[in-house]
């Protein structure tokens, strides 16, 4: 994106006069016919806050030079980016903790794509980096795979899982886990980080995002997740593709074997 294009985003989260001489002695660009104006100040529109986070995306991934407007600088000092940061608090559960409920999280889970609120992200630096990897959304600098994590997952994602998993708090609670000290809910809600079905969920966020990179300019979640199951026929054809010529590469009698352990392991 060029310059003139982050000043004309810049201006999107600036207050804006309401009069028309106001905006010109305020050297402001002219109203936009895709914004809604509330208590004089500027909200974007769905659309346009996709685009401006989809330009903040890339300036990320190029590393955009530094220039006099403001988005470039947040840009350059690797903060997390503003439009990036709307659309992560406006998706589902990001409202509250994803361990205790608090109102407002400002720090972020980023292994899980999840928000967490200032306590439970000092348990979460327990755990180690392994586990769940923290970071703050307003004081930490943010890569372009850290900040597609957070757009990718979301606390009700994570929430929803741990339900499936019987990983949710009442959920530990009945399968009494031996890891933690009983009583202590903290411990309990802990203990689920550290599962196989954790793991499962960080391993496949981690190649969704990928997925998600590599097919270019972000254009919100939707996309991103049509963009994924697209791909997975491809891939499990190419899989099949490649047994194949395995099975014509091996002699007669391998070919039998291999089929049959390739039917025990099945079931």
């Amino acid at each position: 994106p060029t310059h003139k294009t982050y000043h004309q985003l810049s201006a999107v989260f600036v207050c804006a006069p309401t009069t028309t001489q106001q905006r010109k002695n305020k050297n402001m660009p002219p109203k936009d016919s895709s914004e809604e104006h509330y208590n004089n100040i500027i909200v974007p529109s769905p659309d346009s806050l996709l685009r401006i986070a989809s330009a903040e995306l890339e300036a990320i991934r190029h590393d955009v030079p530094l220039t006099p407007n403001r988005i470039a600088k947040m840009c350059q000092s690797k903060l997390f980016p503003t439009a990036c940061a709307t659309l992560v608090h406006s998706l589902p559960g990001n409202n509250r903790c994803i361990d205790c409920g608090s109102f407002h999280p400002q720090w972020a889970a980023v292994s899980y794509g999840a928000l967490l609120c200032l306590k439970c992200s000092g348990r979460h630096r327990g755990l180690g980096v392994m586990t769940s990897k923290v970071k703050s959304l307003t004081m930490d600098s943010w890569s372009h795979k850290e900040v597609m994590a957070m757009l990718e997952g979301g606390n009700q994602q994570l929430s929803s899982f741990y339900s499936r998993h019987a990983l949710c708090e009442g959920g530990c609670n009945k399968r009494n886990t031996t890891q933690t000290r009983k009583g202590s809910d903290e411990d309990i809600t802990l203990a689920r980080y550290k599962t196989k079905a954790a793991l499962f969920y960080r391993e496949k966020l981690a190649i969704h995002v990928t997925s998600v990179i590599g097919s270019g300019k972000y254009r919100g979640r939707e996309v991103a997740r049509q963009t994924s199951q697209q791909q997975q026929p491809c891939r499990r054809k190419q899989h099949s593709t490649r047994k194949k010529h395995v099975l014509k590469k091996l002699p007669t009698t391998n070919k039998e074997s291999h089929i049959r352990n390739h039917i025990s392991c099945a079931s």
